[in-house]
């Protein structure tokens, strides 16, 4: 199970208890909203929620006892077995049949999609661009909308590299990218590395989720700003209720999420009052215009220059907006974004496409890449235990060795109880795919591939059977676990745009 289809979970938990009225809140409606990650240091079970923490000013309790209210809800649902409540309000779910061979069983039925957000939500390439696209990309224009980001980088080999990846990876995450760029890729860059384009140029505006009869990529035609009723000022001085500063509105009826919201249309002026008043009007106001300014306060007055407003006048103090709990900022769908790694110190493109990919995305983006000669860059073109690239590819090619070695002697891969420390890194995967997303961060995918290719090539001794030993249970459950570690590794490369090799 991965963690976006544990946050439904609790989510059908949350809408249960509101149901029965034990709990007064309002359940969202995208998953994105209640995160679920490993446990910290001191957790236990499988996955932590900070769900309750989220929702106890609104539910106006204390998180401890929002904790209290979901867990059973939580310990009902036929995906966990076990809720246990920890710090402050923390839910700490334990799934149930989390056992090797439960493990191995689903990640051989998903393939190569293991770890992704069930439904393929698509990819936006637009019609006049999809010469940019590599040819066994197997990118096409969706029929159907739902959450997207626009990703704007510099016309520079590894923000586009990088732009590229981060698709792959939101994609699998069920987000819709568009990629633009300042200026068309070079030709070499897109033959070589396989980068791919939307749109070249700047955009005016971030891109708006495509509405029917919309071409794919197509920008967003800005709408037109309102005019300013006579004797209103020009803009609201309070925040919209329920948006933070800052943000666009996206709640209005018939708009996708990310188009500007429409003006709304002004409301007519009560007869005798102003159509705009920021605080009771005064004597010596006409009906009609804005109240005159108050006086400043007299030298030594402590009284409040801003009293209470009387009923029927508009309150524009600014109220503080509940904040979530997780200080990760996490970009609104439909937002733009503007990724800077850093550059590359050199030319990429003599390493070939494996090589510079991998160059390019292991580092933390703002970490230097090394592709240059006197920088050590040759060393992911060798075939030695000391590149990273090398001992990934060779571990999917070894994997495939023992698929192939085992028919030969007359047996199958099938999923067994099989305990080895290879499954927490197959279980993890999930994770890390979430959090790569969220963070914008390749480097985190192509690490964890190199974890999982060492506790393979660290295994696979031990899969055959030796001398004249007979094949057994155990050594079918071995296999099946070996394949499910290749599937992990060819489809943390594919989401690298990186080949997985069969022989190397």
């Amino acid at each position: 199970m991965t963690p976006v289809e544990l946050s439904r979970t609790v989510l059908r938990a949350m809408r249960a208890a509101a149901d029965a009225g034990e709990l007064r809140v309002r359940v969202p409606e995208d998953a994105r909203a209640v995160p679920v990650e490993r446990p910290r240091a001191g957790g236990c079970g499988d996955y932590a929620t900070s769900v309750a923490l989220r929702v106890a000013r609104e539910a106006r309790m204390r998180p401890l006892e929002v904790a209290e209210v979901l867990s059973p809800w939580l310990a009902a649902q036929p995906e966990i077995a076990r809720v246990d409540i920890s710090g402050p309000g923390f839910l700490n779910l334990t799934l149930a049949g989390a056992t090797a061979e439960a493990l191995v069983r689903e990640i051989a039925e998903a393939g190569l999609r293991y770890g992704h957000v069930p439904g393929d939500t698509g990819q936006h390439v637009p019609n006049d661009a999809r010469q940019l696209a590599p040819r066994d990309s197997g990118q096409h224009v969706p029929r159907d909308s739902g959450p997207h980001v626009q990703i704007h980088v510099p016309c520079e080999v590894r923000a586009l590299v990088v732009a590229d990846s981060v698709r792959r990876i939101l994609r699998s995450q069920g987000t819709l990218v568009r990629v633009t760029c300042d200026a068309v890729p070079d030709a070499a860059w897109v033959d070589v590395l396989g980068i791919c384009v939307d749109a070249p140029g700047r955009p005016p505006a971030a891109l708006a989720t495509p509405k029917p009869g919309l071409a794919s990529g197509t920008l967003a035609t800005p709408r037109p700003a309102a005019v300013p009723a006579p004797n209103r000022p020009s803009a609201a001085l309070a925040p919209e209720p329920g948006f933070a500063s800052g943000d666009l509105a996206t709640s209005e009826p018939g708009f996708a999420s990310g188009d500007l919201a429409p003006p709304r249309p002004a409301a007519a002026p009560a007869p005798g009052r102003p159509p705009a008043a920021l605080a009771p009007p005064q004597p010596a106001a006409a009906p009609g215009n804005l109240a005159a300014p108050r006086p400043a306060p007299a030298p030594g007055d402590r009284s409040t220059s801003c009293p209470a407003p009387t009923p029927g006048s508009q309150d524009t103090t600014p109220r503080p907006t509940p904040g979530p709990q997780n200080t990760t900022p996490r970009p609104t769908p439909g937002s733009q974004e503007t990724p800077r790694p850093t550059p590359a110190p050199g030319d990429p493109l003599r390493l070939g496409r494996d090589a510079a990919r991998w160059a390019l995305l292991h580092p933390a983006a703002h970490d230097r890449a090394r592709v240059t000669p006197e920088q050590g860059g040759d060393l992911y073109v060798e075939q030695r235990e000391s590149n990273p690239l090398f001992r990934v590819q060779y571990a999917h090619a070894r994997c495939r060795a023992l698929t192939r070695n085992a028919a030969d002697l007359g047996f199958t891969a099938v999923p067994g109880d099989t305990p080895h420390p290879l499954l927490d890194a197959l279980a993890d995967y999930p994770t890390v795919l979430t959090l790569a997303a969220r963070h914008r961060a390749p480097d985190r995918v192509a690490r964890h591939l190199v974890v999982v290719a060492d506790g393979l090539l660290a295994y696979q001794h031990a899969v055959l059977p030796r001398g004249e030993e007979k094949p057994s249970a155990a050594h079918r459950a071995r296999l099946a676990l070996a394949e499910a570690a290749g599937t992990v590794l060819a489809g943390g490369l594919s989401l690298l745009g990186i080949s997985a090799p069969e022989h190397l």
